[in-house]
């Protein structure tokens, strides 16, 4: 699956064509397993923008995303707290 290798690679390009597909997902309901990828991928790779789309939209997905969503929170703040000198959304 290509977000599970975004994730892992690293490859922070990526973010923004993440975010489109997760919005589109909130609005067609497409494949929960995708989205849940999608979601982990974020926590990998993302910066602001990914911080902000997910907790923005954390209650628009299943219990199982949100979960899922609520890790790849932390690993963004943690990762940014660490870049920027402090977290992210404090």
């Amino acid at each position: 699956m290509a977000a599970k290798i975004i994730g892992e690679l690293k490859i922070k390009k990526a973010e923004e064509e993440l975010i489109k597909y997760l919005q589109n997902s909130v609005k067609t309901r497409k494949d929960p397993y995708i989205e849940q990828m999608v979601v982990w991928a974020l926590g990998e790779i993302g910066g602001e923008k990914a911080y902000k789309f997910l907790s923005k939209n954390r209650d628009k997905f299943s219990i199982l995303t949100k979960n899922i969503i609520e890790d790849s929170l932390e690993k963004i703040k943690t990762r940014m707290g660490n870049k920027e000198g402090k977290a992210i959304g404090k």
